[in-house]
């Protein structure tokens, strides 16, 4: 869960909840989320090429987006599905085995 107040670069709440089911506490994982990934709108918008998604994709983006989901698709490669910082989560966490889940 994340929660931004107006006016604030950074979230007010960083949450990550396992339900009993990670290798890690909710807190620390939350804490590792804060760590690995910056989380101010303008950066997630620029990890995310919000702003040039549209044109690269001949202005249709965010309505093909609307009509088919936005998680889990296998007709696109969304930048927020990207498995790229695995390595840098697993480093922060610390106690895991390469191998193993984040």
């Amino acid at each position: 869960m994340l929660s931004y107040a107006i006016g604030q670069a950074e979230p007010t709440t960083v949450f990550a909840r396992t339900f009993g089911r990670g290798h890690l506490s909710n807190e620390r994982l939350s804490a590792i989320i804060r760590e690995v990934f910056d989380l101010r709108p303008g950066a997630i918008a620029r990890r995310f090429r919000l702003w040039t998604l549209p044109r690269e994709n001949n202005g249709r983006f965010y309505r093909e987006l609307a009509v088919g989901g936005q998680v889990g698709r296998t007709d696109r490669e969304l930048p927020w599905e990207a498995l790229n910082q695995i390595d840098a989560l697993r480093q922060a966490a610390g106690s895991l085995v390469a191998g193993g889940e984040p």
